[in-house]
């Protein structure tokens, strides 16, 4: 069966990767904007074929032309798979002879899945016109019967949708050592290094303007670390994957795990990977690690007035 996997996102690269044991077996399109080219590189040299692109195939106001040029080279392509994957929504297809399936990218297929979506577009009855809709094959109305949807059975299907549910964690459990080990490779990084150590997972509160400077955000995981016992080189830390603070010029001592690396990986049961402490100010998904680690920690707000309270749980 010949698939296409179109997508931009990271994590739902990874739910592919989980989903389908032969993922490297199949043609990819990768959306440049989150994905980085070292990302692109590596992917690129572990699967069958690689496309890259500045942005799906819709229609541009800026550059109507050249758009509808790509959109018609496009449909021509996807004419030869029976079956795409990946952030389909993002194709605008009224109709299509291949089978759609919408992998889950975070929290738009979230509110997608679960019936909440409601994404305003700009100048949709010129992107909806009748001439587009007829000849470039373009449907900007949302229908979530348009697709099947592979998503992590922690969401809540209330709308009978076609879907396939997966658990990431047994999934990741049950790959063979060199399927786990080929995956974190593609994402550049082997958790095997953080054996033992301590892990500080951090979050973008100066970037979504919940704390007033980065020095405050700084001073805070400085506090934890004290508080905690631990040096700057005991452990490793990990950014939040949409923040762009450079938080090695504040770490100097520290290891980092990359920012595009999921977490998820890093809850795998193996001998190879125990953690000794896991650390985050409030984060709902640190819970995870605490059957690998010897403690988990949400460290609270108490100490940091600048943040709505919340309180200190170690597990």
């Amino acid at each position: 069966m010949k698939k296409l996997i179109i997508d931009n996102t990271y994590r739902s690269l990874l739910i592919y990767m989980l989903y389908d044991s032969s993922w490297k077996g199949y043609d990819y399109i990768l959306v440049k904007g989150r994905i980085s080219n070292e990302f692109i590189s590596r992917f690129k040299a572990k699967v069958n074929n690689v496309s890259i692109t500045d942005d799906f195939p819709i229609i541009s106001i800026k550059s109507p032309l050249s758009s509808i040029f790509s959109r018609l080279k496009f449909l021509k392509k996807i004419k030869q798979y029976e079956e795409i994957y990946g952030n389909v929504y993002e194709l605008k297809l009224r109709k299509s002879e291949s089978k759609l399936i919408q992998l889950d990218d975070g929290l738009m297929t979230k509110k997608m899945f679960e019936g909440e979506y409601n994404r305003k577009i700009a100048h949709i009855k010129f992107r909806n016109n009748f001439i587009f809709r007829r000849f470039l094959n373009v449907d900007y109305n949302f229908d979530p019967n348009n697709f099947m949807f592979v998503v992590p059975d922690s969401y809540k299907n209330n709308k009978q949708l076609s879907c396939d549910f997966i658990n990431l964690r047994s999934k990741i459990n049950n790959l063979s050592n060199d399927e786990y080990l080929n995956i974190c490779e593609v994402y550049g990084f082997s958790p095997v290094k953080l054996n033992g150590k301590s892990i500080l997972m951090l979050q973008p509160f100066f970037e979504d303007r919940l704390v007033s400077s980065i020095e405050y955000e700084i001073n805070m995981y400085k506090e934890i670390l004290k508080k905690e016992g631990l040096l700057e080189s005991d452990i490793y830390i990990k950014p939040h994957p949409k923040s762009k603070v450079n938080y090695v010029k504040y770490f100097k001592n520290s290891e980092f795990i990359p920012k595009d690396f999921p977490y998820e990986l890093l809850v795998r049961n193996s001998a190879e990977n125990r953690f000794k402490k896991v650390i985050s100010i409030n984060s709902s998904g640190i819970e995870e690690f605490k059957d690998i680690s010897e403690e988990v920690i949400n460290f609270g707000t108490s100490n940091f007035t600048e943040l709505d309270f919340t309180p200190m749980i170690r597990l």
